[in-house]
């Protein structure tokens, strides 16, 4: 993603109806601490707190949207979020892509979390949340599609740097 900035290159994957552009927010506090959550449709796994990128917004606005739909955090609670952290483009099966007909594209962000912790789950999206040191969070990401936790498990390296 060096040569080209991440909001081209969504435009790109709309354009091309390649990959579905996803926001995946990282979340740390300041306890090195990650966020995840778990979905209300598939309550086996946990993950960062994700969403599509709609066609009109950017990676940024994704990023607050998703946070602020599924858990209710404002973006005063947030440092100012890094972007471009991480990418990577995973190939899905049997799985409802609508337009799409590859799988997801995922821009990872990274921000600071340092609100109160008191957060409102939208249950029709996520069902449960906790904070988890690097060690847990690897474990639990484990239990996934190994594809999936390994790009998951490379952003949350990049981040613990931050």
């Amino acid at each position: 993603m060096n040569s080209i900035n991440g909001n081209e290159l969504v435009r790109k994957l709309f354009k091309d109806k390649s990959y579905r552009p996803t926001a995946v927010c990282i979340i740390k506090n300041d306890k090195n601490e990650f966020l995840l959550v778990r979905s209300s449709r598939n309550n086996n796994h946990w993950y960062f707190p994700q969403g599509g990128i709609h066609f009109d917004e950017t990676i940024q606005d994704a990023f607050f949207r998703e946070l602020y739909e599924e858990l209710s955090i404002m973006n005063l609670e947030l440092s100012t979020p890094e972007i471009n952290l991480h990418y990577g483009e995973l190939t899905i099966r049997n799985y409802d892509l609508g337009e799409f007909n590859h799988g997801k594209a995922y821009f990872f962000v990274f921000s600071n979390y340092y609100g109160p912790g008191r957060f409102y789950l939208k249950k029709d999206e996520v069902n449960k949340y906790k904070w988890a040191d690097s060690k847990l969070t690897k474990k639990l990401f484990s239990q996934s599609m190994k594809a999936k936790a390994d790009l998951n498990i490379e952003a949350m390296n990049k981040a613990l740097k931050k």
